[in-house]
């Protein structure tokens, strides 16, 4: 169950009907802040008429209601779920890298295995549980031939399940950060 944060009427963690509730309440929030998405993709492109950027969402019905926006505003666009077969997934992200599409909608199903690098800013619609997939994501567009500055922007809707996401995100990342103990030895000093 949770730890009682994305909950806190239930301070002992969450039912197990919860989980339902939770599914509900991400992708109720994430709907509430396409509007928001779309809007900035508007101004984006105001701005750098000549780029590309990716979007990413949690849930299908996100992605396809930013894709419907999209389309309303003239933008073109591909859209990356997990049902998207593999020969059209590999046709829209040849599409997005040659420029044909301007935006690359994709869900977990895009953060690993592609290079993205004709974009140089991220969108994450939605809050991810896992810190790993939000890293996988983003080096989606960071990788080797990148040669411009990486933005990535994170939308969190405040006073939602989001402020629970993301406190339960940064508590993992110091977490993960904790468990690693890096540290420098000169060559020829021995470990004493």
């Amino acid at each position: 169950g949770c730890p009682g944060i994305i909950c806190p009427d239930e301070p002992r963690g969450c039912g197990e009907d919860s989980t339902g509730r939770h599914r509900y309440l991400r992708r109720a929030v994430g709907m509430a802040k396409v509007p928001r998405v779309v809007e900035d993709v508007r101004a984006f492109f105001r701005a750098n008429p000549a780029d590309s950027l990716v979007i990413f969402a949690e849930h299908n019905e996100v992605a396809q209601a930013i894709g419907r926006a999209l389309d309303d505003l003239g933008v073109s666009y591909g859209l990356l779920t997990g049902s998207v077969a593999g020969r059209t997934r590999d046709e829209r992200v040849r599409a997005f890298r040659d420029g044909t599409i301007k935006v690359l909608v994709a869900t977990r199903a895009a953060r690993e295995g592609i290079t993205l690098i004709r974009a140089n800013t991220a969108l994450f619609a939605e809050q991810w549980w896992v810190p790993a997939w939000v890293e996988q994501a983003e080096d989606r567009i960071y990788r080797l031939g990148q040669i411009r500055p990486v933005r990535i922007i994170r939308y969190v809707a405040e006073e939602t399940i989001d402020d629970a996401l993301d406190e339960l995100q940064i508590a993992k990342e110091q977490e993960a950060a904790g468990l690693m103990n890096v540290e420098s030895v000169a060559v020829g000093s021995g470990l004493e």
